[in-house]
């Protein structure tokens, strides 16, 4: 079953550091080295694939997983021979 709570989280993470990577960015610390601009970009970057990458590759994992698994699911309780021939 889907679960709403957590996707609602997930997202609100996501945009959450993609929030403080703009603001990091447009208003940097008074005391702003390269740490905080690369942490910026970091953000960024991260946030970015989160959202793009993140979701496609559970989606194809799962659907691999469960390709890969249900071979071995079919006729477990089946004997040995008959299992063989599946």
């Amino acid at each position: 079953m889907f679960d709403w709570k957590n996707t609602a989280v997930f997202w609100l993470l996501i945009l959450g550091q993609i929030a403080v990577g703009i603001l990091l960015l447009y208003y940097p610390p008074r005391f702003a080295t390269e740490f905080w601009y690369a942490l910026a970009h970091a953000l960024l970057v991260a946030g970015l694939l989160a959202l793009t990458v993140d979701i496609y590759l559970k989606k194809r994992t799962l659907k691999e997983v469960a390709n890969d698994v249900s071979k071995f699911l079919v006729g477990y309780s089946l004997p040995a021979e008959v299992r063989d021939s599946i």
